[in-house]
C-alpha cells in the first residue's frame, strides 16, 4: 500500500490549499525526492502525511498549547481549521483534520484523532534527525522510554495508543502523579490562607478539602444571601466598594480552592489505579514485553546492516541488552572480532554512532513491515550529521534492502541530491523529483516537478517556434540530458573531470560504445552524423550556421525525440 498523493488545507506552512502528487504519469505512486532550501515547506507536507495517517507530528500526541507544534497555519485570521486528504493505492481515502470553533470566552479545538489506518498502526513512517538526537540524549538508563510512543503497536484508535505511552522506569508515573499532587495541595493552602485572612479566621478551622463544607463555612461567616448576592449583584453593601471587592475576593477565591479539589481529586483516583497491579502496572509490563520483544527480534539484522553500511571492519556483533540496569534501561554492545565486548561511544566516531541509532529504527521498520506495515518510509533530513559517504552507503543500503517500498526523501543540499538521482537510478528504482520553490508567509510554497523540466513537450513547444537555431539547441539539451542518465545506468568510461562535470562530448562516445552491440546502432549512427547541427546551431551564434536548412534541423529532433 502505497501513497498516491495528498492535499493539504491551512496546514503549518501550507496557509491555503496544496496538492502533492506521488505518482507518476501512468497514475502509480513512486518514491519522490522533495528538494528545496530551509524553510520552503518540506516538513510541512512530510508532517501533514504523518498526521493523516498515523494522527500525530513528530511522535507526539497531537494537542495544541504554546509549547507544542502548531498545525494549523497562523496566517489566517480569524484561525481556520485544517484538512489533510490522502489518497492511497489501493483506493482508500484517508481524510483528517481539526475544526475551529470559537465562542465567547474561549477557542476551542475539535482534533479528529480517532482512528489509525490499520496499515500504518505498528510503528512511525517518519525517520527525523530529532530521532537521533533523542536516542543520543537519552540515558541508557532510560532509553525503553522512547519505544513507548515510537511503536504503536498495532492499536486501531489513537486514544488507546496514548493511553498506553505511559512514561515509566519503576514507579516513575506514580511518583509523577505524586508531585503533581503534591503541587496542587500547595497551592490550595495558599489560597485557603488567603480565604482566612479575608474571613478573619484562624486557617485550621476552614474546612477547605470538602466543597460542601466549605461553601456551608462562608455562609456561616457572611451570611445565608452571599452567593445569591455575589451572582445578582444585589448586595446590601452594593455602595460600599471596599467591602464589594473584598466578598468578590471571597468568592474567587472560593471557586479556585473548588477547582484544585477537583484536580486533587482526579489524581488521588489516578494515583489508585497506578498502585493498582491489574491497572497501570499490567499494561506498563505488557507494553515494555511488547516492546522488548520487537526490539531483540532486529539484533541480527541490525548487525548486518551495520556491518554493510559502516566503513569498519572489526565488529562482528552488536548485542541490544534491555531491562539489564534499569526496568526501562536500554544499552548497546559491541563484539569485536579479537572477541572483545565494548561499547559504540569507546570505538565508533560520532558518524558511526548516529549511523548506528539511523539502522536500528530502519531495522525496527523493517521488522513492523514484515508483520505487515505499508511499505512506506519517509526520511526527513535524516542524514544531515552523517558524513556524505555513510550517507551514500546508507541510501544505497535502502534501496537495496527496500526495493519495492514507496521512499520519501527530503533534501537541501543539491549535491546530496544529486547523488540521490544516481543511487535510484543505480537501482532501477523509479523516483519523482519534486522542488518547493518561494515559499512565503502569505501564500506557502509553490511545487515545481523535476522529473518532467526535460521532456519531449521541450522539444515540441520548440517545434511550435518555427525557430532553426532554437529547435537544434532544444534537441541538443535533451540529447545531453538523455545522456546524463544514460551515464548512470550504463556500464561507461568517463575521464574524470572537476565537481564531475560533464558534457555530451564527454558522455557521447562511451554511451555509443556501450549500445553499439544493441539493435540500436542505425539511431547511434544517425545521432553521431546529424550532431554537427547541435554542434553548429544549437551552441553558437554564427551566420554560417544559420544556412543549415530546415529538413536537417528536423532530422535530428525527429531521432532524438520520436525513436
Amino acid at each position: 500500500m502505497k501513497i498516491k498523493n495528498i492535499e493539504i488545507l491551512h496546514f503549518r506552512g501550507v496557509p491555503n490549499s496544496l496538492f502533492v502528487d506521488f505518482s507518476d504519469k501512468g497514475n502509480k505512486p513512486v518514491s519522490v525526492i522533495i528538494s528545496g532550501d530551509n524553510g520552503a515547506g518540506k516538513s510541512s507536507i512530510l508532517d501533514a502525511i504523518e498526521y493523516n495517517l498515523q494522527g500525530r507530528i513528530c511522535r507526539e500526541p497531537l494537542k495544541i498549547t504554546s509549547e507544542s507544534r502548531m498545525p494549523l497555519s497562523l496566517r489566517n485570521r480569524p484561525l481556520l481549521g485544517c484538512n489533510t486528504i490522502v489518497e492511497l493505492d489501493n483506493g482508500d481515502r484517508v481524510e483528517r483534520g481539526i475544526n475551529v470553533v470559537f465562542s465567547e470566552d474561549k477557542t476551542e479545538y475539535k482534533i479528529d484523532n480517532s482512528f489509525l489506518h490499520r496499515s500504518f498502526s505498528m510503528s512511525p513512517i517518519v525517520l527525523r534527525r530529532n530521532d537521533i538526537i533523542s536516542f543520543s540524549i537519552m540515558p541508557k538508563e532510560k532509553r525503553q522510554v522512547l519505544f513507548f510512543s515510537f511503536l504503536y503497536q498495532n492499536y486501531v484508535k489513537i486514544e488507546d495508543a496514548i493511553n498506553n505511552w505511559i512514561h515509566w522506569e519503576g514507579d516513575q508515573h506514580l511518583t509523577l502523579l505524586k508531585d503533581e499532587y503534591v503541587r496542587l495541595k500547595q497551592e490550595r493552602k495558599e489560597l485557603v490562607r488567603k480565604l482566612s485572612e479575608l474571613l478573619n479566621d484562624n486557617i485550621d478551622n476552614i474546612p477547605f478539602s470538602v466543597n460542601e463544607k466549605l461553601r456551608s463555612f462562608i455562609l456561616i461567616k457572611k451570611g445565608k444571601n452571599f452567593f445569591d448576592n455575589i451572582k445578582n449583584h444585589k448586595n446590601t453593601f452594593q455602595n460600599q466598594r471596599f467591602i464589594i471587592r473584598k466578598n468578590l475576593n471571597i468568592f474567587r477565591l472560593y471557586k479556585n480552592i473548588v477547582d484544585i479539589n477537583e484536580k486533587i481529586l482526579g489524581h488521588r483516583h489516578k494515583m489508585e489505579e497506578a498502585l493498582n497491579p491489574n491497572v497501570y502496572g499490567v499494561k506498563i509490563q505488557a507494553r515494555r514485553e511488547q516492546n522488548a520483544e520487537l526490539i531483540k527480534s532486529t539484533e541480527s539484522m541490525l548487525t548486518d546492516s551495520f556491518r554493510e553500511v559502516s566503513n569498519l571492519d572489526f565488529i562482528e556483533e552488536i548485542h541490544l541488552e534491555l531491562g539489564t540496569r534499569t526496568d526501562a534501561s536500554l544499552e548497546i554492545s559491541i563484539k569485536l572480532k579479537n572477541g572483545r565486548w565494548t561499547t559504540p561511544q569507546q570505538v565508533f566516531s560520532e558518524a558511526n554512532f548516529d549511523l548506528l541509532i539511523l539502522l536500528l529504527y530502519l531495522s525496527i521498520i523493517r521488522v513492523s513491515v514484515e508483520k505487515g506495515q505499508a511499505k512506506v518510509l519517509i526520511l526527513d533530513d535524516v542524514m544531515q550529521s552523517v558524513d556524505s559517504v555513510i550517507r551514500a552507503k546508507f541510501m544505497d543500503f535502502v534501496l537495496k534492502v527496500c526495493k519495492d517500498w514507496q521512499l520519501i526523501v527530503s533534501c537541501h543540499d543539491d549535491l546530496w541530491k544529486q547523488q540521490l538521482e544516481y543511487l535510484f537510478i543505480k537501482h532501477g528504482h523509479s523516483v519523482k523529483k519534486i522542488r518547493l520553490v518561494n515559499w512565503s508567509f502569505q501564500d506557502g510554497p509553490q511545487i515545481v516537478d523535476e522529473t518532467s523540466q526535460m521532456s519531449i513537450a521541450t522539444l515540441e513547444q520548440a517545434i511550435a517556434t518555427n525557430n532553426k537555431q532554437i529547435i537544434a539547441s532544444q534537441a541538443g539539451l535533451f540529447l545531453e540530458y538523455m545522456c546524463q542518465q544514460l551515464s548512470m545506468s550504463l556500464s561507461i568510461s568517463i575521464h574524470r573531470r572537476i565537481n564531475d562535470k560533464y558534457t555530451i562530448g564527454d558522455l557521447w562516445p562511451g554511451i555509443k560504445s556501450s549500445l553499439k552491440k544493441t539493435n540500436l546502432k542505425p539511431l547511434l549512427d544517425e545521432i553521431s552524423r546529424d550532431m554537427m547541427a547541435r554542434n553548429m546551431l544549437g551552441c553558437h551564434a554564427n551566420e554560417w550556421a544559420q544556412s543549415m536548412s530546415e529538413s536537417e534541423i528536423l532530422s535530428v529532433n525527429h531521432q532524438y525525440s520520436v525513436r
